[in-house]
């Protein structure tokens, strides 16, 4: 198993935080290695949240404790703590403290589980924080698995000899899963286990990469979507990166779907991440030219279907969300239809009018 902590300064991807709260980065991954089963925690905890006291040495120095709880039908099933601490200052202050990122590995059998993660500031009795997670732990060494994915800030290839790597490579984790404005490329990583087995031994095993809208499942950017072919073997490492510069503002599901070499599905993960891109505005103009008039949008009365598009909310992601909420008293009967016509094409290409007609009964049933 590999265990390290690692001391760093990370870009202004955590900058957004408020300074001196104690709110570390936790995740939880399922993973597989020499035929044991185990869960990996990561820990983040932010230099500038710690309370430093001065040692035997003269020097200021912090320390966090972590309590790992695995708790099996309600009961503890294994528990654990770990101590991490920060480097040695001259100076007592919070600012310009380097961050402490821990990683610890906990084998456990196939199950599912609940951790709580309890982690306090040793200096400072009054400051703790908490994390519950629910994981189901289930690789069976003939069957195809999957990880989970992990998001990083960034990462790069090591040298090599460095006790500070994973796989060759140096990672920094990405801050609870937001995409801040000063980033356009999001790194991940993940796994897959017994492809071999599952697929037979050289065969290609398909990797397809695309991005959803968390609120209603669609297909956000297809301009980055990617395919990786890798052949199958016990352990396949997919580490990459994908561009987000012309991804909006919101929340999303990074999806990844794996098929084998008769292009047959056998698997997928997904995991939510945020976005954050003031760079890229709504603009109503978008909506001067389509084809809405012609369509079942321009038979409907110009405030009928403002309330239509009113109704519409709880289905639309937030780029969508955008319109009703800044545009919808002030844009076009043309700009109406042709929002309207394009919200269901992107749901229903092959026959957006039914999308809009199942959508209308089913609201007039609930309304009854």
């Amino acid at each position: 198993m590999k265990k390290f902590i690692i001391w760093m300064s990370l870009s202004l991807a955590l900058c957004f935080t408020q300074a001196q709260e104690f709110n570390p980065f936790v995740s939880v991954s399922t993973n597989f290695e020499e035929g044991e089963t185990y869960l990996e925690f990561m820990f983040l905890i932010k230099g500038h949240s710690l309370t430093y006291l001065k040692n035997s040495d003269g020097y200021y120095d912090a320390a966090v404790s972590a309590t790992v709880d695995v708790l099996l039908k309600g009961d503890i099933f294994m528990s654990k703590q770990f101590t991490f601490n920060s480097k040695q200052y001259k100076d007592g202050t919070q600012s310009n403290k380097l961050d402490i990122l821990a990683l610890e590995n906990i084998v456990v059998p196939n199950n599912q589980y609940v951790v709580l993660i309890t982690m306090k500031d040793i200096n400072n009795a009054n400051i703790s924080f908490s994390h519950t997670e629910h994981i189901t732990v289930d690789i069976i060494e003939t069957e195809l698995a999957i990880s989970n994915i992990c998001f990083f800030s960034h990462f790069s290839k090591t040298p090599g000899g460095n006790t500070l790597e994973k796989y060759g490579y140096y990672f920094a984790p990405l801050y609870q899963n937001h995409l801040p404005a000063n980033a356009s490329k999001l790194p991940y990583w993940f796994e897959v286990y017994n492809s071999e087995m599952a697929c037979g031994p050289g065969k290609h095993i398909l990797f397809n990469t695309y991005i959803e809208h968390f609120e209603n499942g669609l297909l956000a950017l297809p301009a980055v979507q990617k395919l990786i072919t890798f052949q199958s073997k016990p352990k396949i490492l997919c580490y990459d990166e994908i561009d987000l510069s012309n991804l909006p503002t919101g929340k999303y599901y990074m999806m990844i779907q794996i098929m084998d070499n008769n292009n047959c599905f056998i698997g997928e993960i997904r995991k939510p991440f945020t976005n954050e891109n003031p760079y890229i505005k709504f603009s109503i103009e978008k909506y001067d030219t389509g084809n809405g008039h012609d369509s079942f949008a321009g038979q409907i009365p110009h405030n009928k279907l403002k309330e239509y598009i009113q109704m519409l909310a709880p289905l639309s992601a937030q780029f969508e969300s955008d319109f009703f909420k800044d545009n919808i008293d002030t844009c076009s009967l043309t700009q109406l239809q042709n929002y309207f016509y394009s919200f269901w094409y992107l749901r229903n290409k092959e026959n957006p009018e039914q999308a809009y007609k199942d959508f209308l009964g089913k609201r007039e049933s609930q309304t009854h």
